[in-house]
């Protein structure tokens, strides 16, 4: 958050890039292939979670799985 650290709005904006693309993004796509992979190789439920940070925007989880395919929808609480 640039509210508190010492670098600039610019710089501060880099690292989180940085940090979100290494340890977000590039996570989310590595579970893709274990999911499918682990899906064709099982015939049970497959149960993958998530900590929230991995499940929204484009790079999210749910946004890759539906690329892939899978149909999802919200589940009541």
């Amino acid at each position: 958050s640039p509210r508190l650290t010492p670098l600039g709005e610019a710089e501060a904006d880099t690292v989180f890039d940085t940090v979100n693309g290494a340890m977000i993004n590039a996570r989310n796509r590595a579970w893709i292939p274990v999911i499918l992979d682990t899906l064709d190789s099982t015939d049970g439920t497959v149960i993958a979670a998530f900590g929230a940070a991995h499940l929204s925007g484009e790079e999210g989880v749910l946004n890759l799985l539906a690329e892939e395919g899978f149909e999802l929808e919200r589940a009541p609480f």
